[in-house]
């Protein structure tokens, strides 16, 4: 009886760990296919703080610079602060700032900020939680740098204005 027990225990463990070890390859090759498919510009939706629906498809701006963020966290902050202390350098760049946080916070975060004083800096609210869809795994913040709809960097973290700018044209 306690062979038995045991026997059926270890066979449950293995279709866990079975189960569990194909979802993560499912996910582990999404993410690759979505790594490979946004290297060049994929067509997007965000709703603008407003609740307005907005599509963004075939981009026309030579750089676009997309950060995807929360007003809670300390990097996101700081990344808002030197976005608008060095706006100026970003004159032939189009900034998309993307939060999936209620949409309250989203719009204090902008006017704390005063991002909605910048026309290259535009919020929009992930209301579906739809980002990781269209550009893959992120964390907050993540940065990604396109120029003439191909991206140049990804990054996941706080990264310098420096370091955005470089991939810039």
């Amino acid at each position: 009886m306690k062979k038995k027990a045991i026997l059926i225990s270890l066979l449950g463990l293995m279709i866990f760990l079975a189960y569990f070890g194909m979802k993560g390859l499912k996910k582990q090759k999404l993410n690759k296919q979505i790594e490979t498919s946004i290297q060049v510009l994929p067509d997007f939706s965000f709703y603008d703080l407003n609740e307005e629906y907005i599509q963004f498809e075939n981009i026309s701006e030579s750089d676009l610079v997309i950060i995807y963020f929360h007003p809670e966290c300390e990097h996101c902050q700081y990344e808002a602060i030197e976005l608008f202390k060095h706006r100026d350098k970003f004159k032939d760049a189009q900034i998309i700032m993307v939060s999936p946080a209620p949409l309250k916070e989203v719009q204090e975060f902008n006017i704390s900020y005063q991002l909605y004083r910048s026309d290259r800096i535009r919020v929009f609210w992930d209301q579906d939680y739809t980002f990781e869809d269209y550009f893959g795994s992120a964390t907050f913040p993540t940065v990604l740098i396109y120029h003439q709809n191909k991206l140049q960097k990804k990054y996941k973290g706080e990264v310098k204005i420096e370091a955005i700018l470089k991939y810039l044209n």
